[in-house]
């Protein structure tokens, strides 16, 4: 076993390569590698045997000397020969038969052996090309050779395996399939360098190595050169065609989206279906007890009434709508909470169509309208459910819009406004354009509810009956046998299965005579049969009857954050903005790899509000040069302490800032950093631009009417300012003076001060470093917290290689510093982090019920202290005596009156026990009340020195 494959095999029982530990890798091979190539000459690659591992984490040449390349041009002509002018051949395979069980053996002939002959490109087992097996051996040799010991880091196969080969083969197209958490630019870079043909294969190394270095700086989801026009149009056609591009990227046409391929959940709720009754007789049943499309309905919607729910919901009947009900009340209160907005859609027209060019025999149910509502619930001895359209204009299904212009060219309106145009209306102009394009496709109007809604509820009522008891493990069983076991009634429960289900009855004589069987009443089976079995579904299996459904009135939360990007590019589209930012980041120009240093900002250009460290403040001199870039990095490495200073960086300069994001939570965090540093009176914060507008305009006003009262306030902030750069920038001089002085006077200063601060982020065993002296610098009982060398041996490659890890990522390279660090258990992290969640969710569910507004408890401390507040408060609550918070009201008075009371009694307990100090022996307290009777009987008799109640004790 070689150096190479050891390295490899370990790394594979570790659980296989990320993609840090891929170029860590080869990248240092690859560099070398180019060394050669420019001095003309070759790598030693034929095989991994010239390989060597450097510290267990990085490939390089064992001895790389000089080696002149191997040319065979003839033999590399006749293989590269064109088969054929007007076929290219991708591939070829062998496929065997087997008559007798009708298997079949394919095997890839892309994949050949060390022995055979090559009469065409191939890929052989040992990390050899089949260049090598020819005797041909130039540059492009080298960048396949490469590209297999990439593939077989980054896959995790050994291709010294025939059959290691032969999967990376057949999957060399698709390397997702071996690798799955193989990054994009990594797999695309394996794909151009492992091509057989020479001509296809990637020839420059440079720009590969260039790519895998700035792999993270590479966009991997979109190829903007493959759009048709870019390249040929004007900048303005270039702008539209990217634009466009992007919208229609916003549209998921799978089976996942809802938007298209709808189906019913528990997430989701027909109204229609809940609002009709379990009765036998339909004709029982009155057009205004359903909930679907009719005019009273309608007149409400367009009007924007409330609709009470429980006037048509069976509540009594369905005991499951309360719990779907508050399932959507949740989601569109989570939504809101996160986004901004709530995502909760009343679906009032279905569209059931087929798509005729791809699958014409499959129905395909898709919400066409969706009217945005607000689902409240009050809670009282029995909850009552509201339902209020958010506004009377109706949008048509975007997702459903822009399927259908792209599939049939269908142009549907982006709204409807139903106080102005009629749903059947709608249903003419749809029509009229299908027939247009298809005369044959018929698109019915289905306006009144059909008698299979009645088969529909029973059905999915018993299947979720069944479902549950098939959960619970147990069995559906018929009506239950009549026994007992008491001693006046003994009939026990054998005997009774037995005469009810095993023991024959008698004939009737009638029957046993031979006579004729009475006739059946057919009235009687004639009205059972409509009841129950009226199912009309004569459109199902047409694929050219689409349906226009006005009775399926559904509640459902829909996947709709990206819909409104899609107005905002269409805008763009109609309106042609030129932006040189969007210009830059889509432009077809190179651009270059090592940006500018940006000089450090001093600190009288600075205005931080908040600790930032020198790469957030590099990131705001950057900002201060007008260059658009990206600030990426994972959870908790500063992006957001980042843009508040950025934000307060640019109102100091006089500047608007514009700050969006697709999560609520995001911008809640800026603007509650901007709020502790009382810069919330410059900002307007807006999550929906609807519901916030009366809040917004409140806010101005309130904001212009401080103004206005302080205008003449004396502001000494400037004054305050300039004192305390002043103080800065002396320490600042101080401390450079001193590193200067000290790092010319001995150059072991800094590496001390390096290990110092390393001290502090080390484990727990002390080394004491005795006294270091070298010219006038000493340190005298240096204590480092440092592993010994024997702890580093076994871990020291692991813990430089998470450094470089972290730094990769932007984080400190010192894991003490990471938020991980208090992971001890990973195993039960994920758990305990959807345990939280859901604790989370249900604290946010509980504050979201109160009355308080939502500033009291935006934070976990403030949660705290109401909780806190509410533990102290508990006593006085189950009392029933919380009015005495409220000095005004009369529980308060009462309990004064009684404070007055016992301090009287209390006083007077005190004179009496005062009186009583010299007694020496003093009666048991069961004692006292006769005693005190007695007393009161000789009061007369006793003299008059003799104290009241003198009898209970002696002197």
């Amino acid at each position: 076993m070689s150096d190479f494959t050891s390295f490899l095999s370990t790394g594979i029982e570790r659980g296989g390569f990320e993609t840090e530990d891929v170029l860590a890798a080869v990248l240092p091979l690859m560099r070398e590698v180019l060394a050669l190539h420019e001095k003309g000459d070759v790598a030693p690659l034929r095989g991994v045997s010239g390989l060597r591992v450097i510290e267990d984490r990085a490939l390089g040449l064992l001895s790389p000397q000089d080696q002149p390349p191997e040319r065979n041009d003839s033999r590399l002509r006749e293989l590269l020969a064109t088969q054929s002018r007007g076929l290219e051949v991708i591939g070829e395979s062998k496929r065997e038969t087997d008559i007798d069980t009708f298997a079949q053996n394919i095997t890839n002939l892309d994949v050949g052996s060390a022995d055979a002959e090559i009469t065409r490109p191939v890929y052989l087992p040992g990390y050899t090309t089949w260049e090598h097996a020819i005797g041909h051996h130039d540059e492009l040799t080298d960048v396949l050779s490469l590209g297999l010991i990439l593939a077989s880091v980054g896959c995790g196969l050994d291709f010294t395996d025939a059959e290691d080969v032969s999967l990376f083969a057949n999957s060399r197209t698709n390397l997702f399939a071996l690798a799955r958490r193989l990054h994009p630019v990594l797999a695309s870079v394996i794909t151009e360098m492992t091509e057989l043909h020479r001509g296809k294969r990637a020839q420059d190394l440079p720009s590969l190595i260039r790519r895998l270095e700035t792999y993270r700086d590479q966009p991997v989801d979109i190829d903007i050169t493959s759009l048709p026009g870019l390249e040929t149009g004007s900048k303005k056609d270039k702008r539209s065609v990217i634009q466009t591009h992007l919208r229609d990227r916003l549209f998921e046409v799978s089976r996942r989206n809802k938007l298209l391929y709808f189906k019913s959940t528990q997430s989701t709720l027909n109204l229609t279906i809940a609002s009709v009754p379990l009765v036998l007789d339909y004709r029982n049943v009155k057009p205004e007890d359903l909930l679907y499309w009719h005019a009273s309905l309608a007149q409400d919607i367009s009007a924007g009434n409330a609709l009470p729910l429980n006037r048509w919901l069976r509540m009594e009947e369905a005991p499951y709508l309360p719990g779907q009900l508050d399932k959507l009340i949740s989601e569109a209160r989570r939504d809101r909470a996160e986004y901004g907005f709530s995502q909760l859609r009343l679906v009032l027209t279905f569209l059931r169509w087929h798509n005729l060019k791809e699958a014409p025999q499959e129905r395909i149910h898709s919400p066409l309208l969706l009217l945005p509502v607000e689902l409240t619930k009050k809670k009282g001895v029995k909850d009552h459910y509201t339902l209020e359209p958010s506004d009377t204009v109706a949008e048509v299904n975007p997702a459903l819009r822009h399927h259908l212009k792209q599939l049939y060219n269908l142009d549907l309106p982006e709204t409807i406004d139903l106080r102005s145009t009629t749903l059947a209306a709608f249903h003419e102009q749809l029509k009229a354009q299908i027939h247009a394009s298809e005369p044959g496709v018929s698109l019915v109007l289905n306006e009144k509810p059909r008698i299979q809604l009645f088969h529909e509820k029973a059905k999915q009522r018993v299947d979720q009956y069944r479902r549950r008891m098939a959960r619970s493990g147990r069995r559906v069983t018929a009506a239950k046998v009549d026994y007992s076991y008491d001693r006046a009634d003994f009939r026990p429960l054998g005997l009774q299965v037995f005469q009810k289900k095993i023991l024959p009855a008698p004939l009737p004589l009638r029957d046993l005579a031979g006579a004729p069987p009475l006739p059946r009443q057919l009235n009687m089976v004639a009205e059972t049969e409509r009841k129950t079995f009226s199912i009309v579904e004569d459109s199902l299996g047409n694929p050219y009857s689409w349906e226009f459904d006005l009775c399926s009135l559904t509640l459902a939360n829909f996947n709709y954050r990206k819909m409104t990007l899609v107005r905002d590019y269409s805008q763009l589209i109609s309106s042609d903005l030129p932006n040189a930012a969007f210009d830059r980041v889509f432009s077809l120009e190179p651009r270059a790899v090592d940006a500018p240093q940006i000089p450090v900002l001093p600190p009288s250009q600075q205005h931080l509000i908040i600790a930032a460290d020198a790469t957030q403040t590099g990131a705001i001199a950057r900002a201060r040069t007008g260059e658009s870039f990206i600030i990426q990095g994972p959870p908790g490495t500063g992006k957001s302490q980042t843009i508040t200073n950025l934000i307060a960086d640019y109102v100091a300069l006089g500047k608007r800032v514009l700050f969006v994001c697709e999560k609520r939570a995001a911008i809640d965090v800026v603007f509650h950093r901007l709020r502790q540093q009382g810069l919330d009176e410059l900002c307007c914060l807006i999550h929906d631009s609807q519901t916030d507008k009366k809040e917004f305009i409140l806010n101005l006003k309130q904001t212009y009417e401080q103004w206005l009262a302080n205008e003449k306030a004396d502001d000494s902030s400037e004054s305050k300012r300039n004192t305390a750069l002043s103080t800065l920038e002396a320490e600042l001089a101080a401390l450079e003076k001193f590193t200067t002085s000290s790092a010319a006077a001995n150059p072991l200063l800094l590496r001390l001060i390096e290990l110092r601060g390393l001290a502090g982020e080390t484990g727990d065993r002390k080394i004491e470093d005795k006294k270091i002296s070298e010219s006038d610098f000493s340190v005298s009982n240096l204590s480092v917290e440092l592993p010994d060398y024997t702890e580093w041996q076994r871990g020291g490659d692991s813990v430089l290689r998470l450094a470089n890890a972290l730094a990769d990522l932007g984080a400190p390279p010192i894991f003490a510093k990471h938020p991980l660090r208090w992971l001890n258990d990973l195993e039960t992290t994920p758990a305990r982090l959807e345990d939280l969640e859901q604790r989370l969710s249900d604290l946010d569910d509980a504050l979201q019920q109160t009355s308080l507004p939502m500033e009291h408890w935006d934070t976990l401390d403030e949660v705290a202290q109401l909780l806190e507040s509410t533990t102290r408060l508990l006593p006085l609550a189950r009392k029933n005596l919380l009015g005495l918070l409220d000095a005004n009201s009369s529980t308060s008075g009462a309990f004064a009156k009684l404070c007055t009371d016992f301090a009287k009694k209390r006083k007077a307990l005190e004179a009496a026990q005062k009186k009583t100090t010299n007694w020496r022996e003093k009666l048991p307290a069961d004692e006292i009340a006769s005693a005190l009777a007695q007393a009161e009987k000789l009061q007369g008799a006793l003299p008059s020195s003799i104290p009241r109640g003198g009898v209970c004790g002696r002197f």
